[in-house]
């Protein structure tokens, strides 16, 4: 998403129009060499890769602050998750 594109432009997706915020899962923050929360336009992606050897990342939506565990590979030593 190019956070440029203000949110009266005929560009901007109009599915992000829908809601103030939108908090997402299911794709790994570490797919773009991030290990922390990415935040785009109106959207919260707090999928820090914990199945894939990552961390395990939680965020309160109202102040935005968020917490991670240790990487879970040294929380489960041997447990190689979705790596197999």
């Amino acid at each position: 998403m190019d956070g440029s594109i203000p949110r009266n432009s005929l560009f901007y997706p109009k599915r992000l129009l829908l809601y103030d915020e939108i908090f997402i899962g299911h794709t790994p923050t570490t797919n773009y060499d991030m290990e922390t929360p990415m935040h785009k336009c109106c959207v919260w992606n707090i999928d820090t890769g914990a199945a894939f050897q990552g961390r395990i990342t939680v965020m309160d939506i109202a102040t935005k602050k968020y917490f991670q565990s240790d990487l879970v590979q040294d929380l489960y030593p041997g447990e190689k998750g979705r790596n197999k």
